[in-house]
Order: structure tokens, then sequence, then C-alpha cells
């Protein structure tokens, strides 16, 4: 969505790695329910390679078994968070920030104002922003966040620009 797509431009700049962000194009799908429509769509309209970058969560799986089986899409093209995450449990792309600096946020700004969901996964906790969170994270981070913060983003953007045969 926007907020995956604003957390790897901030990550990426922050870290002073622009150069992970060119020859790639983000296109927000609106969730993952909407992401084959806009594979297809995209399909239809450009002749560049298409990754696609989703969470590891049961929305996430199955759209990336409509991906491979409906719309053709190989699996090699398809990118879930936990890639870099790899503690075995549904992850987010929220989940690649740092767990203090997550909380610091849902402490300055409230659980029952932020978050829809908070699950205790053991090693970490797994946080599900609501929309309101959703809105202040991007401008909160882009402040808060620091270049060290952003590593596991940078990780991603790398994995996404490999599968694309992005050199």
């Amino acid at each position: 969505g926007t907020t995956d797509r604003d957390y790897l431009q901030m990550a990426a700049r922050k870290s002073d790695r622009a150069d992970l962000l060119e020859g790639l194009h983000f296109t927000p799908a609106g969730g993952a329910s909407q992401i084959p429509l806009s594979v297809m769509l995209t399909q239809a309209t450009s002749e560049l390679p298409i990754v696609v970058l989703r969470d590891h969560d049961d929305e996430g799986r199955k759209a990336r078994d409509n991906l491979v089986k409906n719309v053709g899409l190989i699996p090699k093209r398809i990118v879930s968070v936990s890639e870099v995450i790899r503690d075995n449990h549904d992850a987010e792309i929220e989940d690649a920030w740092p767990a203090p600096l997550l909380e610091e946020f849902v402490e300055q700004f409230g659980e029952d104002s932020v978050l829809s969901e908070k699950k205790n996964l053991g090693k970490r906790w797994h946080i599900g922003l609501n929309k309101v969170g959703k809105e202040l994270i991007v401008d909160w981070l882009d402040e808060n966040a620091s270049a060290d913060d952003c590593g596991t983003l940078v990780k991603l953007l790398i994995q996404l620009r490999e599968r694309g045969g992005i050199e």
C-alpha cells in the first residue's frame, strides 16, 4: 500500500541509498485482495518486470496463491516481508521497524488511538495499525527514525531489486 511505499522511500533516503529506488516504480494496490487486479492492469500497460511485495499473513498468502494460479506471475517475483524478518510468524511491513521505535510511537499516541491489534509473539510484539495509526506513523517516523532504524527496509529494497532483475 501507500504506507509500504512511503516506508521504503523513507528508508532509502534516511540511509543515503537513493540508488535503491532507481528503476523501481511503486503502485500501491490498496490491500492484498487488490494485488492481482493491480498486477493484471500493470501487465497490460507495461513491459517492465513486475515484483509484488506482500505481507506474510493470511491475506498475503491468498494474494500470492492467486497471483501464481490465476495471474501467471512466477513465484520468484513475489516478495514476502517475512523474507527479511525471518521469525516464522505472520509479519507486516511495520514489523521491519525496530520494536523500541514502534513502542515509542504507540506510547506517544496511545494504543486505543492507533492500534487495531497487538500480539505477543515471544521474541517480539506484532502491532497492527488502524487507519489513524497509518495516517500518523509515516510523518512520525520521518521525524524520529534514524538510518540505523531502516536496515531491514533497506534489505527489503535490495530483495525487490534482485527479484526484479534490476542491476
